[in-house]
């Protein structure tokens, strides 16, 4: 895992210089502890409309097999990924990524993508995994993530996953993406 500023001139061009104080925005990545838990459920409350509540926060901290990364720019946490390890069937789902709207479209989502894939391979895993709702799955709509998924090499992957979330008081389906962690895009 990426623990401190990285300092590759292809990141600080990616995210550029804040132009109030003039430093390098390139992020940081670390692992979530307990008391990132008011950051992260800030975050979720800002990137999801429909946020987990506290407990499962804590839940997942308490889970072995979840890993929680955060997103941090200077010392503001900007965004936050959430996978799981499955090891029996070699592959990892991520189950939350999202960054702060403030922080949106300047590569930071992209980031921590790169920064799991690159864990989950070290972890011996074969294949990252997404399971994303039909209502996000609207190519050209400002909340498509289909598209940005597709953009950074996965794919849509049969069958469509009938009533697989409950969103706005109704059953949706759930659209499942895939991509291979062997030998490719390493963070």
């Amino acid at each position: 895992m990426k623990t401190g500023l990285t300092h590759s001139v292809e990141i600080i061009k990616a995210f550029g210089q804040d132009n109030r104080t003039g430093y390098n925005m390139v992020p940081a990545t670390r692992l979530a502890q307990l008391g990132d838990m008011h950051s992260l459920v800030d975050i979720d409350i800002k990137g999801y409309d429909y946020p987990w509540p506290l407990e499962k926060w804590r839940d997942l901290t308490e889970d072995p097999t979840c890993v929680i990364v955060l997103a941090v720019l200077q010392v503001e946490p900007v965004g936050v990924c959430v996978w799981q390890k499955r090891p029996a069937v070699k592959e990892a789902e991520i189950l939350r990524l999202t960054t702060k709207p403030a922080y949106k479209g300047r590569g930071i989502g992209s980031f921590l993508l790169r920064t799991v894939e690159s864990e989950a391979r070290e972890n011996g895993l074969q294949e990252m995994i997404v399971i994303v709702p039909e209502l996000k799955c609207f190519p050209g709509h400002p909340d498509d993530v289909s598209q940005w998924l597709l953009k950074r090499g996965y794919r849509a992957v049969k069958p469509i996953l009938t009533n697989h979330f409950y969103m706005y008081g109704s059953k949706c389906d759930g659209f499942k993406f895939a991509s291979s962690l062997i030998g490719e895009k390493d963070a």
